[in-house]
């Protein structure tokens, strides 16, 4: 037919030749054939120039089979032959042009041989009523004869109208192949673009265009077209996406606007050719059940011409061998049919389980080439946030150090400091006492009074020695001397007021007073709240240096970490959905291709079968194959078609694989989760100075001024006999404390006040 491949699709010796020359491997003659075909399919039964050769080379599956890959050629550069499609249309009209001369007179071939087969049809029938004519004249009928003399005229007007409807569907073939080269056309501009266009604009008839063929054109149109779009199909299944124009990665992978590959739409590029499909498959069977249901019923006349001038013997062998005829062509269109339907499955089973494979392996390929490079970069920017978090912790960890030993010095030395600030505030509170002791005294009988001042003594003089032998911190010096000369002072006095020798002292320690250890309890609360204060100064101070440390790290870390490691996370969520994307392609088109390749190889055998009853005797007046033949063949087409819609009618569910994905998942997910939960721990904030004012004047060690507020010497003013305590206020005896206020009294103030506290005490 024309679908016939031809001598110029052969590769010349030149091509080999050129093929050799380029180290590459020469065209097999399998390979040019199709060529030839997609050739033929698109318009182009000539491809002559390069051009077209290449951009016929965009629709052949085995141009982006990795199998066939680098057998002849690379693949074609779309890019190049989509800048050339001008000169590439220019070329392709050319040759649809040829195409469709050639394709009018293979018709016009076509329509003076079903002229010639009807003429001699006629021819035979018209004989056979002449000579009933004939007959019926010997018998001096006239109106038989004149009866058969019509019927000749009428099988002739019969036979001139199924010339003019073998035209007419001739003419409505041709158009319909004008519009397929059309269609075709687009589709391959579509393909350059975008690699299922070519399923698009796929050509499939539709019932209007089928209801002006005969019911074996219409199959052998619908088989011829499902042929094309199973190529199309192919190609866009095994051919790769095209590479999308993206910007560069960003780190994380949720960021919004990534760019990676562009995702051919396969799966709904074939759920829209299936939906074709069945309308097409639709239109068909409206056809053929159409042609059915106005197949005429045979006149017996016609039928028992055949059995002219035999007598009723020869009569019933004609039948028998008529009946066995008829078998045995039954029987072999069956045994062909079946053996083309075996061969056609057979062969489209090739081709799917090639698709398979093709694409399985490109699946292979592409992950054992992006996951080892993946997982090394998820395992180095894990490794580099675990060291980044190392030396965080190596920095806490030397700060809390710091921050341990700074306090325990601290607390070490206000415990030592404390503890003799204790013994000399114990000092001034019995010495505070005696003189209340010696002031309520004053005015006592002078026994009594002797009695009181003297045991006053003992314990000033007690309390004196144990001064004296008090090793004293530097920081307490001046506080002591004021203690000292307290008791001196006291003493003096305390001797002008009794009888004592010198050796008059209290045996054993001073004992406290309830009141006086209330008060040194008191005194030591305070010492623990406020060192519990400055503890805690200390360590936020050192807290707040560890922070702004690990700060500036972790902003360094980030900063390093945008450049060394950029786009390693996105660009493994990149990889794995490739991945996905391209093993859940090839078990979409291992499913999805069934539907297609099944209706090709049906259809195929069907068209043989109609194309075998269409090349059958015909019958007369309807100038048609018998009827019981164009019966069988239309009802088993139907039943065929029946079973290719419920395939056509239930779309392809498959699920992606993503289960071989589990540890590079997890490796991605671990990796987002570390540098996640980093960033949150870490967010970017100022470091500020190493030392800011505020946190500067870490507390030191010594005497804290709370300490030393509460050590309060400040009336144990010079008792010398001479001197009162400072002030103006009322006093209530020569040894009260003074009612003023004031600082600390040295030696030397109470020299320079004793004067004018003579003054009032004399008073």
């Amino acid at each position: 037919g024309p679908q016939a491949a031809e001598h110029g699709g052969q590769p010349t010796s030149a091509e080999n030749e050129a093929a050799r020359a380029a180290g590459q491997p020469e065209m097999s003659e399998e390979l040019a054939q199709e060529m030839q075909a997609a050739a033929e399919a698109f318009g182009a039964p000539e491809a002559s120039s390069s051009l077209l050769k290449q951009a016929m080379r965009v629709v052949l599956p085995d141009t982006w089979d990795s199998e066939g890959e680098g057998r002849f050629n690379a693949a074609p550069d779309v890019r190049k032959l989509e800048a050339a499609w001008p000169q590439l249309q220019d070329e392709l009209d050319t040759a649809s042009e040829a195409k469709t001369d050639k394709v009018e007179r293979f018709f016009a071939d076509a329509l003076k041989r079903a002229e010639e087969q009807v003429d001699l049809k006629v021819q035979d029938v018209g004989q056979k009523l002449e000579a009933r004519a004939k007959a019926a004249e010997t018998k001096l009928d006239p109106a038989g004869a004149s009866k058969y003399r019509s019927m000749q005229w009428t099988v002739m007007n019969a036979a001139e109208r199924v010339k003019e409807k073998i035209a007419e569907r001739q003419r409505a073939r041709i158009a319909l192949r004008k519009h397929k080269a059309k269609s075709q056309k687009q589709a391959l501009r579509k393909a350059l673009t975008n690699p299922t266009g070519i399923l698009t604009e796929a050509f499939l008839p539709d019932g209007q265009s089928l209801s002006e063929l005969s019911a074996a054109d219409a199959v052998e149109e619908v088989a011829d077209a499902l042929r094309d779009l199973f190529r199309a199909v192919e190609v866009a299944a095994v051919r790769p996406p095209l590479s999308a124009e993206g910007g560069p990665l960003k780190f994380l992978s949720e960021t919004v606007g990534r760019a990676e590959a562009e995702e051919v739409p396969l799966e709904s590029a074939c759920e829209a050719a299936l939906r074709g499909l069945g309308a097409s498959l639709g239109g068909l069977a409206a056809r053929l059940r159409q042609e059915l249901e106005s197949l005429p019923e045979p006149e017996k006349l016609y039928k028992d011409m055949e059995f002219d001038g035999l007598d009723r013997e020869a009569k019933r062998d004609k039948q028998m061998f008529d009946g066995k005829q008829e078998f045995d062509w039954e029987r072999t269109l069956k045994l062909t049919t079946q053996e083309q339907l075996q061969r056609r499955v057979a062969a489209h089973k090739d081709k799917l389980e090639k698709v398979e494979r093709v694409l399985r392996r490109r699946w292979r390929k592409g992950r054992e080439r992006s996951r080892p490079q993946s997982m090394q970069a998820l395992a180095a920017f894990t490794d580099a946030i675990t060291k980044a978090e190392d030396s965080i912790r190596v920095l806490y960890r030397e700060n809390s150090e710091k921050a341990d030993a700074e306090v325990t010095r601290v607390e070490a030395e206000r415990r030592r400091t404390q503890e003799q600030t204790q013994v000399l505030l114990s000092a001034a509170l019995v010495i505070r006492e005696e003189k209340n002791t010696m002031n309520d005294a004053w005015y006592a009988a002078p026994k009594e009074r002797q009695q009181v001042m003297f045991k006053s003594l003992k314990k000033v003089r007690r309390l004196a020695e144990d001064m004296k032998n008090l090793a004293i911190m530097p920081e307490l010096k001046q506080k002591h001397s004021v203690l000292l000369y307290s008791l001196r002072m006291l003493e003096a006095k305390l001797k002008n007021e009794c009888q004592a020798k010198p050796d008059d002292i209290l045996d054993g320690p001073l004992k406290l007073s309830p009141a006086q250890q209330q008060q040194l309890e008191e005194a030591e609360r305070a010492f623990e709240e406020q060192l519990e204060a400055d503890i805690d100064a200390i360590r936020a101070a050192h807290g707040a240096r560890a922070e702004r440390a690990v700060s500036r790290l972790a902003n360094e870390f980030k900063s390093a970490a945008e450049v060394q490691h950029a786009g390693s996370l996105q660009a493994a969520r990149v990889a794995i959905d490739a991945s996905a994307r391209a093993a859940g392609r090839a078990e979409f088109a291992a499913v999805a291709l069934r539907p297609f390749a099944d209706a090709v190889a049906a259809l195929g055998a069907e068209a043989l079968r109609h194309a075998e009853v269409a090349r059958s005797p015909l019958d007369a007046p309807t100038f048609q194959p018998k009827r019981a033949r164009l019966t069988d063949a239309l009802k088993e087409t139907l039943k065929v078609l029946a079973e290719l819609q419920k395939g056509a009618n239930r779309p392809p569910d498959v699920g992606r694989a993503t289960a071989a994905e589990k540890d590079w998942e997890v490796a991605l997910a671990g990796a987002e989760k570390r540098w996640r939960e980093f960033c949150e721990r870490h967010p970017e904030t100022a470091t500020g100075d190493e030392t800011p004012r505020s946190q500067a004047e870490v507390v030191e060690g010594g005497l804290s001024n709370a300490a030393a507020n509460r050590l309060d010497l400040g009336d144990l003013g010079d008792e010398d006999g001479t001197a009162t305590p400072r002030g103006r206020g009322v006093v209530r005896g020569p040894f009260s404390p003074s009612g003023g206020g004031g600082d600390d009294d040295s030696p030397q103030q109470g020299r320079r006040r004793g004067g004018r506290g003579n003054a009032q005490q004399a008073k």
